[in-house]
């Protein structure tokens, strides 16, 4: 066996299925053994984990790099954004290629990669996003699977910027899915009620500031679109996967529907899981703004059981990062209340460091 050129030694190691005491040793960028007593040579570095992990390179299911929305685009671009994910031990992440209505879902992926592959500094893939189902979406999704992208998500919100997916959709796109191996991931958010209560606060914007980020999106317009989307994967068979889950009751209700044996997953996000809706009465609250948006302590409580007990299987960012000029181009609660966006910096979740 060659000698390594790195060995990390004396770390406990963590795979896909055990946690261990071992040394790993590295050849050319490359794991080559796993061990006690690896043998070095006279160039070998040697690197002492003791009291602390070793994991493999992470995989980060959920970003948005250089996404166009509400009339600016994130700030990071591929380029940026993998090597933020790279200083911070990621080595893959999943962005969106999102349909445009009248167009094709594989002309959404192609120029989807033909902005990524000139940038991007480690491995990434691609999710599909559908917003607009008729006969030639649903003919074109044996395709897209077959190119090898099963995963799609449809938005149950955003309206205004021609994402929204209604029951219908959701429900026939579940039904195509299904049959070819692939699944639904839904940003699962009950628009109507959404929709008028920002509306509501908007009107009193002066008195809750940023605040009123948390009285217009109430942990029931998560939990009830969540139950929603869960009967139409139960009805149609489909598989379904919630992403950036922010509410315990969303944990409850995956709960039960696994329980009977629906075929539904859920991923939350650090903020939710670190952070409590306090964070919007400060003087810089409105820079936490996500949608859906940071909840209350109990929700990040039943969040890290769920994450413990099996309710909830992925952890990823949902990075979708906007900067501090971005957020002056118009006034921040305008922003948040009329176009329904403002989404915080989640780059910092990478370990890398961002100066705006």
């Amino acid at each position: 066996m060659s000698t390594p050129d790195l060995i990390v030694k004396n770390g406990t190691v963590v795979t896909s299925s055990d946690t261990f005491k071992a040394d790993v040793g590295v050849k050319d960028g490359k794991i080559i053994t796993l061990g006690s007593e690896i043998s070095s040579g006279p160039g070998t570095q040697v690197i002492d984990a003791n009291g602390k992990y070793v994991f493999p390179g992470g995989i980060d299911v959920h970003v948005h790099f250089q996404l166009p929305f509400s009339g600016t685009v994130s700030a990071d671009d591929f380029e940026n954004g993998t090597k933020a994910a790279a200083c911070g031990g990621v080595t893959t992440i999943l962005d969106f290629a999102i349909q445009t209505k009248g167009h094709s879902i594989m002309e959404a992926v192609e120029a989807r990669r033909a902005e990524a592959d000139p940038k991007v500094c480690i491995d990434y893939g691609l999710h599909a996003a559908i917003t607009d189902w008729n006969p030639q979406t649903k003919a074109e999704i044996k395709k897209v699977i077959d190119y090898g992208i099963p995963t799609f998500k449809m938005f149950m919100i955003y309206k205004n910027e021609g994402w929204m997916a209604d029951d219908g959709m959701l429900f026939s796109a579940l039904e195509e899915t299904s049959k070819f191996g692939g699944h639904i991931g839904v940003h699962a958010e009950s628009v109507d009620v959404l929709d008028m209560l920002i509306e509501r606060y908007a009107k009193e914007k002066e008195k809750w500031g940023a605040y009123a980020h948390t009285l217009s999106r109430p942990c029931y317009t998560e939990e009830e679109a969540i139950i929603r989307a869960i009967k139409w994967a139960e009805a149609t068979g489909g598989k379904l996967y919630i992403v950036h889950m922010s509410t315990g009751e969303g944990a409850d209700a995956v709960n039960a529907a696994r329980k009977k044996g629906v075929r539904v997953f859920a991923e939350t996000c650090p903020q939710y899981l670190l952070l409590n809706d306090e964070v919007f009465k400060g003087e810089n609250g409105h820079l936490y703004a996500t949608c859906p948006q940071i909840k209350k302590p109990h929700d990040s409580e039943r969040l890290w059981k769920g994450l413990a007990n099996g309710d909830v299987q992925v952890v990823a960012t949902d990075t979708c990062t906007f900067n501090t000029n971005q957020h002056k181009t118009e006034s921040c609660l305008e922003w948040r209340f009329q176009k329904n966006t403002i989404r915080a910096s989640w780059s910092r979740n990478y370990g890398a460091t961002h100066v705006y």
